[in-house]
């Protein structure tokens, strides 16, 4: 291998890596607010490719898959409405709160159809397709986790892989099973650095990488929310006493996750295109990810993305024996086997604690 050889796989596995690292954190901010592991973070990043490409062209959507996300709506803001309610409610309340989550049905039946039948420009499609995703987030929380009664770890384990597969079979019935790609952000394809080439949107995947660490630290370190979400990481029950809601904690750190892993799906649609199935493997290296780097450590999951990057593009470019692209998979799940045996007494002493 080269100098430039080796300076090009290096390129390619910091881009894989800073798409794992995202993907890792939005592991970790769910784990550390709730202790859920939640299988479907590979989900929102599909969903955030495949609604940024719907955006983008105008295509036909079968109308079961909307019928049946507009139930959805309506159940999850009944959910939300019954948890809210006051224990006194009058008759004429009782019948608009009906009013209004009947009203959502077809409501979200025309917002579908207008979106299916405009086209937004990349940047626009990018950014609407993260807020939807987020709010996707938020409904799988109410519908999936808070509606559960006294789940156990495994019970919620169980019912976010659950879900995963619920949203990709939603996903392959409205967007089919080819590969979509949206347009790259900058009219140039790749630029030429050291004799090797960096793709354009190569380099959107590192500043969204960069600017999202940067971002979650200060919100965590010197907002007022994101003392709230690591207080109900360190201590529910204490954090419930000074007046935080854990429930309320947990809604917002699965809307922040998905809105992570849409922003990482939105930037990666131009380059590697975006199917429903892809979310699976991408979650994967995710979880892998975080393993390296500790559930509750948010620069820890950073740093195993890009380690998990790194390791696996070099592999791929030594191309001897088992160091193959071929391989390349189960070197990563090779690692995932080693950290786990090396980390078990730890994590099941975290586990004990919590």
């Amino acid at each position: 291998m080269t100098l430039e050889e080796f300076f090009q796989y290096l390129i390619f596995g910091i881009q894989d890596g800073s798409i794992f690292a995202l993907i890792g954190l939005g592991f970790t901010i769910i784990y550390s607010v709730t202790n859920i592991i939640n299988f479907a973070q590979g989900e929102f990043v599909m969903l955030g490719g495949m609604l940024s490409y719907m955006l983008t062209k105008s295509i036909d959507i079968p109308t079961p898959p909307t019928i049946v996300i507009s139930l959805l709506v309506a159940a999850a803001i009944g959910i939300y409405i019954y948890h809210m309610r006051s224990k006194r409610i009058s008759l004429f309340l009782a019948g608009m709160l009906i009013a209004v989550v009947l009203g959502s049905i077809p409501l979200t039946l025309y917002i579908f159809e207008k979106l299916y039948s405009f086209e937004f420009n990349v940047p626009a499609a990018s950014i609407l397709s993260i807020l939807l995703v987020g709010m996707i987030g938020g409904i799988f929380y109410i519908l999936a986790i808070r509606s559960a009664r006294r789940p156990s770890p495994v019970t919620l384990i169980i019912i976010t892989i659950g879900a995963a597969l619920f949203i990709r079979g939603i996903a392959g019935e409205m967007w089919g099973i080819r590969p979509q790609y949206t347009p790259v952000y900058w009219d140039r394809d790749s630029l030429e650095l050291m004799g090797s080439f960096i793709h354009t949107q190569t380099i959107w995947i590192f500043s969204a990488a960069f600017l999202v660490t940067i971002l979650l630290q200060i919100f965590f370190t010197y907002t007022m929310l994101g003392k709230s979400l690591k207080a109900c990481a360190v201590n529910p029950a204490g954090a419930g006493l000074m007046g935080i809601n854990p429930k309320t904690m947990a809604l917002i750190a699965f809307v922040l996750a998905a809105v992570i892993g849409a922003v990482i799906g939105a930037i990666i649609t131009p380059k590697t295109g975006m199917d429903y199935n892809r979310g699976f493997v991408l979650g994967l290296y995710g979880f892998v990810a975080a393993s390296l780097g500790g559930f509750r450590s948010h620069l820890g999951a950073v740093l195993g993305g890009l380690l998990l990057g790194i390791v696996m593009s070099i592999v791929t470019g030594i191309s001897w024996g088992p160091f193959t692209s071929g391989y390349k998979d189960v070197w990563a799940m090779a690692l995932l086997i080693i950290i786990l045996l090396l980390r078990s007494q730890r994590l099941a002493e975290e586990e004990r604690l919590s």
